[in-house]
């Protein structure tokens, strides 16, 4: 893969697009150039390649989740409102609605991955969302929690860990993700927790709470799921299969963690 990653140079990498759509950068803008569009190239040619490869393969697989069930997948951004129910709103949420879909849209042309645009744009006018079959629940799970902890600033390789999480979940438990953001916010969870040690950890509620309430659900149901899924997988701390093992990495998720728990301002640093 090309080392030079074609992304702006004054956004955050998990931040939102620059173009001004609602979706993380990873996801929208520095993915389709890095498939091949135009524009300017910032990762110097020192910069570690398995960084870029690892925002690309979050693009593709997060894009393919999104693409079939994009009306009705929260976005953080927009307070968990779905494109459909900001289509709803009034003339500039609508705007925005549109943006948010002509942007994966154009995300998944350059990935090769089909988005019916026009049939798209047709079910936002549509205030009722559809009865989703699990493969979909299955879908707008991993986009959701995708999406929230990209909003949040985390690692792409520590999202995509989580997204490892989520597929041997659903082999070996078999959830019936029956409400699909409770688990995406169960799935956040495990990441924070296995990446932050005690201060999301065991004996502290309040991190399930905080993130509950990122997601608007109940943070018990959060609690349960998560504690269902610790068992299935037997997670622990820095679990290999799914937490990044880089140390310098796992210091500035630590130190985040703690800014978070703290109420504090999210330094900006370097690994």
């Amino acid at each position: 893969m090309d080392a030079g990653y074609p992304v702006p140079d004054h956004s955050d990498p998990a931040g939102p697009c620059s173009c001004g759509s609602a979706l993380p950068r990873a996801l929208c803008c520095g993915a389709r150039l890095l498939a091949g569009g135009e524009g300017p190239a910032v990762f110097a040619e020192t910069e570690p390649t398995d960084a870029a490869a690892d925002e690309w393969d979050l693009a593709i697989t997060t894009v393919h989740a999104l693409a079939p069930v994009l009306p009705d997948v929260p976005v953080p951004l927009w307070r968990n409102r779905t494109p459909r129910a900001l289509y709803q709103a009034g003339p500039e949420e609508r705007a925005a609605a549109v943006g948010f879909v002509q942007a994966v849209a154009r995300s998944a042309e350059k990935m090769g991955l089909d988005l019916p645009l026009d049939r798209t744009l047709e079910l936002l006018a549509s205030p009722e969302a559809p009865a989703y079959p699990r493969e979909d629940r299955e879908r707008i799970t991993l986009a959701g929690f995708t999406l929230h902890l990209l909003a949040r600033g985390v690692e792409p390789a520590a999202v995509l860990g989580g997204q490892r999480l989520f597929r041997d979940l659903l082999r070996t438990a078999g959830p019936d993700l029956d409400d699909p953001l409770t688990h995406a916010a169960a799935v956040d969870y495990a990441v924070c927790w296995m990446h932050f040690r005690p201060e999301v950890g065991d004996g502290h509620p309040e991190g399930q709470r905080q993130i509950a309430s990122l997601y608007g659900v109940e943070p018990e149901a959060v609690a349960e799921h998560f504690a269902a899924m610790k068992h299935a997988l037997k997670l622990v701390w820095f679990d290999p299969r799914y937490a990044v093992q880089d140390a310098a990495w796992q210091e500035r998720l630590e130190a985040t963690a703690r800014a978070i728990a703290e109420g504090r301002e999210i330094e900006e640093t370097q690994p």
